[in-house]
């Protein structure tokens, strides 16, 4: 295969990282290609890891990146990265060696489809091209709304890059505009989507409560006056949701997609819901059923839309009281989840925040005031266990000097512990925060509530410090604010590869996460 074509528009295209363990064929030769033109390979110890340290860069950079491997089992180890990337709407490419099921011939080893294994949730899988433009045609169909992966299949058959996807109808949206004009206290809840338009320098001047999707944070900075906080339709008393979003006349619901909520019902009695029109018909999420109506409006009239909303002000006090009522509640426990998360925002002011997944992510999605969505990262809509550190990793490789911290639990850190071998090894400045409470906490509740078995939910000890510490990171343990406090600050002035473990006491770290959700 001649990869001289590909790897030269990927260079051309600002690309600079491939991730992976390649094979003795067609994959190792592509790498070379790659290395030729400049990019950097990472070979990774798990595939999955590939996969997710590319859907961070694409994520950081806004450059394209790879994840490489070899055909049957290496590429079903890496569907999980690439299924949390397709939530996460992360476009990147994962390249494989297969079999051409086109032309099958008689071998049969390690044979698996991967259309058939991963095309529900891919963006396409294609058969690899040496022809000028295929890349580029793959890149542009990851980036299309809903972003997310795209598949080559390494084999011969020669397949042309696909045809462009069809536009889509707009629909009027002369109905939306006059419900804005007759509305006294309209509020907004943007998605994802705001991330990728055109139309998000709008959000920024509008003076009205605006929330975003916990997929959506830092669309807008979060410490703004109007910046409500995050909304998942699923949040207690105590949130600000909870409590402004019955004072507004009207909701308008902007690019929130099923999948990045976990209650779809409308947050209010009168709730508009708006999409792009490029996603009419080809969403990664399935609607609801029965489903809201939504409106399907291109960019320009989305920003008619909210250049309408621009007109109202309302709730400033609201908000500000909204966000100190949950401050209040959230201070009753002083060494707890949201305590680390305050001091570590005051010590590391610029850092990127990876939330892996458990209660620290619900009180940390809350907590964490981003002022650009570059500045958090995670798995909000897969919530998938233990993904962070790929995601960690990803966004270390790509940080400079810049801070990266992970916020990982006991139970999500163990299925991808030795990957943070990597950081050890080219000195990159993550700092891996061990919520340890010595249960899956986040199911832990759950099994109470019901009186079920807590058995399978106890996490066993384990010194995370002493075999990171034997791994090349600095560690340590800690078990209250001050040492904590101290810990960051002396990590801060010398970042490097590094893991902290946090004692927390199981009942305070499950009560605070039960206040909001």
């Amino acid at each position: 295969m001649n990869f001289t074509a590909f790897s030269e528009a990927f260079a051309r295209q600002g690309g600079k990282f491939a991730f992976g363990v390649p094979g003795g064929g067609p994959s190792l030769a592509l790498v070379d290609a790659l290395s030729k033109q400049g990019a950097q390979f990472i070979t990774t110890g798990h595939k999955t890891t590939a996969a997710l340290m590319a859907g961070a860069v694409a994520r950081q950079t806004g450059a394209p990146s790879l994840a490489v491997t070899v055909k049957g089992p290496g590429f079903a180890n890496l569907a999980p990265g690439l299924l949390a990337n397709a939530y996460e709407g992360l476009p990147m490419l994962s390249i494989s060696e297969a079999y051409d099921t086109a032309k099958p011939g008689p071998r049969r080893h390690k044979w698996l489809d991967h259309a058939r294994l991963a095309g529900e949730f891919l963006k396409s899988c294609r058969a690899f091209s040496p022809s000028p433009g295929f890349f580029e045609s793959c890149l542009t169909e990851a980036r299309t709304e809903f972003p997310g992966p795209v598949q080559v299949d390494l084999v011969e058959s020669g397949a042309l890059p696909n045809a462009p996807l069809p536009s889509t109808p707009a629909d009027d949206p002369a109905e939306i505009i006059a419900a804005l004009r007759a509305a006294q206290r309209p509020a907004l809840v943007v998605g994802s989507l705001g991330l990728r338009a055109a139309w998000r320098g709008q959000l920024g001047a509008l003076r009205v409560p605006v929330f975003t999707t916990p997929a959506a944070k830092g669309v807008l900075a979060e410490d703004g006056t109007f910046a409500a906080g995050i909304y998942t339709g699923d949040g207690k008393p105590a949130t600000p949701e909870k409590n402004l979003l019955p004072q507004a006349d009207l909701v308008l619901m902007l690019g929130v997609r099923p999948g990045e909520i976990l209650n779809p019902a409308a947050p209010h009695a009168r709730t508009l819901w708006v999409e792009t029109a490029e996603v009419r018909g080809r969403a990664v999420f399935p609607p609801l059923q029965p489903g809201p109506t939504r409106s399907f409006l291109s960019p320009a009239t989305i920003a008619e839309v909210l250049a309408e909303l621009a007109k109202h002000e309302w709730g400033a006090d609201l908000v500000a009281k909204a966000h100190a009522e949950l401050q209040r509640a959230l201070d009753r426990w002083p060494w707890a989840t949201a305590r680390l998360l305050q001091v570590a925002q005051t010590v590391l002011p610029d850092a990127t925040h990876v939330l892996d997944t458990g209660n620290f992510t619900v009180v940390g999605e809350h907590c964490l005031r981003a002022r650009h969505e570059r500045q958090i990262l995670g798995t909000p809509n897969g919530r998938y266990l233990g993904l962070g550190i790929g995601y960690a990793l990803g966004a270390a490789a790509v940080a400079g000097r810049q801070p990266v911290v992970l916020w990982i639990g006991d139970g999500g850190l163990r299925a991808f512990f030795s990957e943070l071998s990597l950081a050890a090894e080219r000195r990159w400045p993550l700092l891996v925060l061990v919520m340890r409470d010595g249960w899956f906490g986040s199911v832990r509740g759950r099994a109470e509530s019901q009186g079920w078995t807590r058995a399978p939910l106890v996490m066993a000890e384990r010194n995370f410090p002493a075999v990171a510490e034997r791994m090349g990171l600095a560690s340590g343990r800690v078990t209250n604010e001050g040492e904590f406090t101290r810990w960051l600050e002396a990590w801060s002035r010398q970042p490097g590869p590094a893991l902290l473990e946090c004692v927390l006491d199981a009942d305070a770290y499950n009560q605070q996460t039960e206040l909001l959700r």
